[in-house]
C-alpha cells in the first residue's frame, strides 16, 4: 500500500513538473515574440528594398520589407495604398520607415 501511494505521488510530481515546464516554455516563447517590434522599411517609388540594405537594426526588431507591385492603369492611389498596407501586420507593434 505504501509503495502504491509512493508511485501515485511520483506520477503526480512528474505530471506537475511537465506542466510547469510547458507553461514556462510557452510563456517565454510568447514573450519573445510579443516583445519583437516589426520594422517596415518603405522605399519610395522607383526604388526597392536595397535602399535599406546597409541599415543595421537591433536584434529586438524584426525587419519586413514592403514590396511594391506595378499598379494597373486604372488603380487609384487609395487602392494602391490599401494593397501595400495589406503587407503590414497591425496586430503587433510596428514601425514604418
Amino acid at each position: 500500500m505504501v509503495k502504491k501511494n509512493c508511485e501515485i505521488r511520483n506520477v503526480k510530481i512528474n505530471l506537475l513538473v511537465s506542466i510547469l515546464f510547458l507553461f514556462v516554455f510557452f510563456t517565454a516563447t510568447n514573450l519573445t515574440e510579443i516583445s519583437k517590434t516589426t520594422v517596415y522599411p518603405i522605399p519610395g517609388q522607383g526604388s526597392d528594398y536595397r535602399l535599406f540594405h546597409d541599415l543595421e537594426f537591433d536584434a529586438s526588431f524584426s525587419i519586413n520589407h514592403i514590396k511594391y507591385s506595378v499598379p494597373g492603369k486604372k488603380v487609384t492611389i487609395c487602392e494602391f495604398a490599401i494593397e501595400l498596407s495589406a503587407q503590414i501586420d497591425t496586430s503587433k507593434p510596428f514601425i514604418l520607415i
